[in-house]
């Protein structure tokens, strides 16, 4: 037992004299291990660049025609509602040529007339362009463009304008828009109430309506902020309006006139009224199919369909109780001569020869 233990000593104490003298010497950097060769990859191929060139905005010059305007937004502020209101813009040509506008002047709504007094300015020359607005019916902000076209090489190509207007309201009426019927009772079609939105007292000084289909009964020595129109009809006259205006003329003190709109309903109505015709052949028969109803619901009879020239055929005619209606199937041809067709259909009711209907049937005849 004594010799192992003299051996394990003398082997522990030989290591660790060994490792004492390796960590007195400074280790050798070992040799760098070249790396595997790589084959490259080749390159990828640069992509197609398409360059495109951005819109430019057009470049004004002087040494054309330039065409100016004084104030590109007129403001007309705040407007009555449906009347008519004047303004005007100053174009000027500032070029070094002169320049040609187009005419007409162009406009975004059927509500601006327009008047310009010259459509030729030489340099340093202007012209008016007068404009009279009509103001909407109802309240509130609104804007309309107006588009003045120049001539090339005259700049710039379009000179675009607006107007501004705030339709503000100082009397409501109630109801805001009317409908009536034919077989409504002349003296019980109802009332309209006029009242005073800042507190103004005013009076009624006449009322008038299109066609004079609608009356208003009204004492113009009665004042108030708030005042009621009896209303009465015309029957007569009513059957020849099918859109019209009651207009209601006021002393307010900023209001003179309240239009209210009204709408005539007619015991019947063909649909459609109008059938169109494109390219018509003049041994090709045109079939198509008119509905009449009665806009009332009620139960009616056709006694007679007729053609005014005789290019209207009725094929068949159905009638369905069930929606007070007929249902009728045509056949249209064109005549032997001329280049337009221009025919109506009569639809006649039994009993109310006043509420006759007309289709027209209108077409082109392709030349031989």
């Amino acid at each position: 037992m004594k010799k192992v233990w003299l051996y394990g000593y003398v082997v522990c104490l030989t290591a660790g004299l060994l490792a004492a003298g390796c960590a007195g010497k400074e280790k050798k950097p070992e040799k760098p291990v070249e790396p595997a060769a790589v084959e490259e990859e080749a390159a990828p191929a640069e992509e197609a660049v398409i360059e495109v060139e951005p819109a430019k905005p057009e470049e004004l010059s002087k040494e054309n025609g330039l065409l100016t305007v004084d104030k590109p937004v007129y403001d007309f502020g705040e407007l009555e509602p449906k009347k008519k209101f004047q303004g005007e813009y100053v174009l000027k040509n500032e070029g070094k040529a002169a320049l040609e506008i187009q005419n007409p002047v162009r406009k975004s709504c059927g509500c601006t007339e327009l008047k310009l007094d010259k459509y030729k300015l030489e340099p340093g020359e202007s012209a008016l362009l007068k404009v009279v607005y009509t103001s909407n019916s109802s309240p509130g902000e609104t804007e309309k463009h107006i588009w003045v076209d120049v001539v090339p090489p005259g700049q710039p190509k379009t000179l675009t304008l607006k107007l501004k207007a705030r339709v503000s309201q100082h009397v409501q009426a109630m109801p805001e828009k009317l409908e009536f019927q034919i077989r409504d009772t002349p003296d019980n079609v109802g009332e309209v109430t006029l009242k005073s939105l800042d507190g103004s007292e005013f009076a009624i000084t006449s009322i008038n309506s299109s066609g004079n289909a609608v009356e208003g009964v009204f004492d113009p020595q009665v004042k108030g902020t708030e005042l009621k129109v009896p209303l009465k009809l015309k029957q007569d006259s009513l059957r020849k309006v099918q859109n019209g205006v009651l207009n209601i003329m006021i002393n307010h003190p900023k209001v003179d006139s309240v239009p209210i709109n009204f709408k005539v309903e007619p015991p019947f109505a063909a649909n459609p009224r109008t059938q169109f015709f494109r390219d018509m052949e003049r041994n090709k028969v045109q079939k198509v199919q008119v509905t009449v109803v009665s806009n009332y619901n009620e139960p009616f009879e056709i006694s007679n369909l007729r053609s005014e020239k005789g290019f209207i055929k009725v094929v068949n005619q159905s009638r369905d109780e069930s929606t007070n209606s007929y249902k009728i199937e045509l056949e249209v041809t064109a005549p032997e001569t001329g280049n337009i067709l221009n025919d109506y259909l009569y639809v006649e009711i039994a009993g109310r020869p006043e509420d006759t209907l007309k289709v027209h049937c209108y077409g082109r005849i392709k030349k031989d």
